[in-house]
């Protein structure tokens, strides 16, 4: 028996499909990144047609006895799309069997897909979660200078923006999930200098965690920008397809050279609007640039 990602398989069930979408889709959930920054709903349509509420607040209305309150009516917002498809196909040759090299091999290539279907997933969330910045906040430094630096002003400025112009309150701002670039986890987490924050050898990141209930994901989809998110169903959603109607794992025999598996994830994101007059935009998210340069200046110097 051989044990791969948390699944007990035999040599002879390895390569059936059922185990390979579990082990595959498993491996991939835990390398997402952008995953939080949306709420995941299955469905099983390839195409939706979608009505959301835009008004997050009716007050009620004084009235005097004898009077009921007028009328008041949610406005709407309707939203379609359809499913994107991305797939992976796994080529084992009868070689490769036949030298009982599948052991080996399977476990890289298994691996291999899984990052990369969740590196698709992980690009998809960011374009849609990015584009519906409602705010684009410029920091102080960039984020690696410890002298001219300072985060937890920078966000205090995103939140600012989020609590002004939301129904959102204290205790939701500290469901907020900063997604940064991934090279910058060892400056934002060495100490800070002494008595910049009100625990001597705190670190940025611990400061900011402590003080504004922030989480920080570092993730390499974001270059020399972060974002600032508040996860909720007034934010943005991401859509997977759940229906019986199209495998998501095939097996297929390729007569004379080996056996080939279809691996299929079909799914969408939207990001929810402001209102029915600022359908792009989602207050919510925040954008930060220059935290850091380019990865190609970087590269460059």
């Amino acid at each position: 028996m051989v044990l791969k990602f948390g699944a007990l398989t035999s040599d002879k069930d390895a390569m059936k499909k059922d185990i390979v979408k579990r082990i595959l889709y498993t491996e991939a959930e835990t390398m997402l990144e952008m995953g939080r920054a949306v709420v995941v709903q299955g469905i099983d349509q390839l195409s939706y047609g979608m009505t959301f509420p835009t008004v997050e607040r009716l007050d009620p209305q004084q009235v005097t006895e004898g009077t009921i309150a007028d009328y008041q009516k949610l406005s709407w917002a309707e939203f379609y799309g359809s499913m994107k498809k991305f797939q992976d196909i796994i080529l084992t040759t009868d070689e490769a069997n036949a030298r009982n090299q599948m052991n080996i091999q399977m476990p890289y290539t298994m691996t291999a897909i899984a990052r990369g279907l969740a590196w698709a997933k992980d690009k998809e969330i960011k374009t849609v979660v990015k584009a519906a910045a409602g705010k684009t906040v410029s920091v102080s430094a960039y984020w690696d200078d410890p002298v001219s630096s300072n985060l937890p002003k920078d966000i205090a400025e995103a939140m600012a923006f989020a609590l002004s112009t939301t129904y959102m309150n204290v205790v939701d701002l500290k469901g907020g999930i900063l997604f940064y670039p991934a090279e910058l986890w060892a400056f934002m987490n060495q100490p800070a200098r002494p008595n910049e924050y009100t625990m001597l050898g705190m670190s940025p990141i611990e400061w900011v965690q402590q003080k504004y209930g922030v989480t920080f994901i570092p993730t390499r989809q974001l270059d020399a920008e972060a974002m600032l998110v508040f996860p909720g169903q007034w934010t943005a959603l991401h859509m997977i397809y759940m229906g019986g109607d199209i495998p998501l794992v095939e097996y297929a025999r390729e007569y004379g050279t080996g056996n080939k598996f279809y691996v299929t994830q079909m799914y969408s994101t939207l990001a929810m609007p402001n209102s029915t007059t600022d359908r792009l935009k989602n207050n919510r998210i925040i954008l930060l640039s220059g935290v850091c340069q380019t990865r190609a200046t970087r590269a460059s110097s």
